[in-house]
């Protein structure tokens, strides 16, 4: 059977020598693309699910719609001349501890992290920009993202200090800030603070965020 085989391959050379070779070539170009679509793969991953927590509790916030009070006032004859609107809710958790004692107990719970976010602005000397603080408990924060796997300059640990913060290295740069400069912050609604500029860190989602990130984190004590 072999030599039978062997001998007809032998006959057609030329075609026996192209239809080898596009085998090979195929099989190659197929481990190549699968290489480098199972390294992207794992590249996705890591920057989109372990950049972040995966279950995210927040207080629960609703827009209020027109007809949402139908059930307090029936009946035709009552009407808005200016209808509710806006949001019913709370913009913070209740009883936050609560939760925190919650997880604790949850077997399939690995970790958690509290976080406090808001908008500020930001003010080096006649620079001023927008952004994102988020308040943190560094060294839980550690355990559920890779924040300190994208400190390019400095150390999340440093935050304990106290008046202490860390930015975006983009945003940094719109600051015109270094290491160990002082920055100032405030929400608009009071005076404004000063806080020690120790690291930069690049955010993890490069791809998708902009080349000047807005975030910032500061330790934040529960």
């Amino acid at each position: 059977m072999w030599f039978i085989a062997i001998r007809q391959m032998l006959v057609r050379g030329k075609q026996t020598l192209t239809t080898l070779s596009g085998i090979v070539l195929g099989t190659a170009a197929f481990i190549i693309i699968s290489g480098v679509l199972l390294g992207f793969r794992g590249y996705l991953v890591d920057q989109l699910i372990n950049s972040d927590c995966h279950i995210r509790i927040s207080s629960r916030q609703e827009i209020i719609q027109p007809n949402a009070m139908d059930d307090l006032f029936p009946g035709e004859n009552v009407f808005w001349i200016s209808p509710p609107s806006g949001k019913r809710g709370s913009n913070h958790l209740n009883n936050a501890s609560l939760w925190y004692e919650r997880l604790e107990q949850d077997k399939e719970v690995e970790a958690y992290s509290p976080q406090v976010s808001g908008r500020i602005f930001l003010f080096s000397g006649s620079n001023q920009e927008a952004g994102k603080i988020i308040g943190i408990i560094p060294s839980r924060q550690t355990l559920i993202t890779p924040l300190a796997d994208y400190i390019i300059e400095g150390s999340v640990e440093s935050l304990s200090a106290g008046n202490r913060i860390v930015l975006g290295d983009g945003l940094a740069k719109l600051l015109g800030l270094g290491l160990n400069k002082t920055i100032w912050l405030t929400s608009g609604l009071q005076e404004k603070l000063r806080f020690g500029f120790l690291e930069f860190f690049v955010p993890g989602i490069r791809l998708w965020t902009m080349e000047s990130p807005t975030d910032c984190y500061l330790k934040f004590n529960f």
